[in-house]
């Protein structure tokens, strides 16, 4: 039984690239025994494009050197060393008359590999977490693999090796038979160009804190090597209410005030400060603008009033 995994460490992740902006893909090739591979090439391209495509035609795209796909010679040493535009840095694979290595996936970031060329072409399981809110309780752990060989992968497995404390396996979805004792989900056989697809539910505890947190995970095949590399998923933190912004106030009371045909500057002098201390409601309105409005629009009031009275008695 064979198992490989992949030891590229992230670097720079995030980082917002803008155009022209390259980046450095670095390390080393040994052939199927372990020494230098310095017949060898790496390639560095969209993922997709590389994945799909035999040992045979990987070969023959390394020959061709085309415009879309990186061609990197290694050393004497097995050592290689190139910068591309971040954009095409997608993925990379080692190639020669030898042998073939895993798919190594880049994200677009700085990048140091260690290759290893086997004479037959290794499959890759392709995982992916990537977040969870706070608020959430849930994750999903995304795993596929396209075997993109001559011969199919038997007996498949990928194990969750490692959870952070208190995280758990809440359920299964896709095409494999899930062991819940160790954590294992198995395919019996993939046949060429067939591809997998299965969700893994990951429970996060409510006392995880904010931040990321590492996922161990082993593969394995009784017939192909197979790599996969470990996941981080990011918690959260909580979302922060933003403040909140007041309906603006209403005159409707000052303009009662002034409504009785006072159209002196005391009358608008209510009005003004009024506006400014009554609450949205206008029923909680407090300070000394409150209350000289008020005195303000009584004596008004008191002043039309008796002119009206006297209107009245003279009558």
């Amino acid at each position: 039984m064979t198992a490989t995994t992949a030891t590229t460490p992230p670097a720079a992740a995030g980082q917002n690239h803008g155009p022209g902006d390259e980046i450095r893909i670095e390390g080393t090739v040994t052939d199927p025994v372990g020494e230098p591979a310095a017949d060898a090439v790496v390639l560095i391209g969209e993922s997709g494009a590389l994945r799909e495509r035999s040992a045979g035609e990987l070969r023959s795209l390394a020959a061709a050197d085309p415009p879309n796909v990186t061609v990197v010679r290694v050393a004497d040493d097995g050592a290689f060393a190139t910068a591309v535009d971040w954009r095409r840095a997608d993925a990379a694979v080692a190639v020669s008359d030898r042998g073939i290595s895993e798919l190594r996936v880049l994200d677009h970031e700085n990048a140091t590999l260690a290759l290893r060329l086997h004479e037959r072409r290794p499959q890759t399981v392709f995982a992916h977490l990537g977040s969870v809110g706070h608020d959430e309780r849930q994750g999903e752990l995304l795993l596929s693999l396209v075997n993109n060989g001559e011969t199919p992968i038997e007996s498949l497995s990928v194990s969750v090796a490692s959870l952070p404390e208190g995280w758990s396996i809440a359920g299964v979805r896709g095409d494999g038979r899930y062991r819940s004792a160790n954590r294992t989900v198995e395919w019996p056989s993939v046949a060429p160009g067939e591809e997998i697809d299965t969700t893994v539910v990951v429970a996060v505890p409510q006392t995880a804190t904010p931040g990321e947190y590492s996922v161990g995970l082993r593969v394995a095949s009784a017939t192909h090597a197979v790599a996969v590399e470990n996941e981080t998923v990011e918690v959260r933190p909580a979302e922060t209410p933003g403040p909140t912004t007041a309906p603006p106030a209403t005159n409707g009371d000052a303009a009662a005030t002034t409504a009785g045909g006072d159209e002196s500057p005391t009358g608008t002098t209510a009005t003004a400060a009024l506006s400014e201390t009554t609450d949205p409601g206008g029923t909680s309105a407090t300070g000394d603008g409150f209350g000289i409005a008020t005195a303000i629009a009584g004596a008004a009031t008191i002043a039309a009033a008796a002119v009206v009275f006297g209107h009245s008695r003279l009558g």
